[in-house]
């Protein structure tokens, strides 16, 4: 009875430690490999569900990781775009600080009905125009600028209370 007994639990606790070692192993990261299903009919079904979640979860975690190298790379292309547009940016700048000022100067010597003086004028706002782009190229990439601000701690705790408030009850 001793040894029949003996057989009876290992057909039930080798598995069941199969099963622990595994989810253990598997919740440090590790790459899961299924268990060979054997023992009682709820012990395996009990391993096929648990092989059915692995395999969701690492399908899961592969999927995850995709998208996180995906984002990474997107990431890397806008930070490769703020500094061509900066670059850009600069690059317009000089030589449109030259033109603008010769611009001015013609438009200060040159008559109030001179027919050319529209003209210029238009030149001018186009100028300006493209003064206001470069510059709000440089603002996207530049990093923006941080700022300490004092505040009432208690103030600001009873904000955000009143904000979760209605949640909580």
């Amino acid at each position: 009875i001793l040894i029949i007994a003996t057989l009876a639990a290992r057909s039930v606790t080798t598995p069941l430690r199969q099963l622990a070692d595994a989810a253990r192993d598997f919740g440090r990261g590790q790459r899961y490999r299924p268990i060979t299903a054997h023992g009682t009919e709820e012990l395996g079904s009990l391993i096929g569900a648990f092989d059915r979640m692995a395999a969701d979860l690492e399908r899961s975690r592969e999927e995850i990781e995709r998208l996180h190298a995906d984002e990474m790379q997107r990431a890397q292309q806008l930070a490769s775009v703020g500094e061509l547009a900066s670059g850009v940016a600069h690059e317009i700048r000089n030589p449109l600080t030259g033109v603008r000022g010769a611009l001015d100067l013609a438009l200060r010597k040159l008559p109030a009905g001179e027919a050319s003086r529209p003209l210029l004028e238009e030149a001018q706002r186009q100028l300006d125009r493209i003064e206001g782009a470069t510059k709000q190229l440089l603002r996207y990439a530049r990093p923006p600028e941080l700022r300490q601000l004092a505040v009432d701690v208690g103030e600001l705790v009873a904000r955000a209370a009143a904000v979760v408030g209605p949640q909580v009850s």
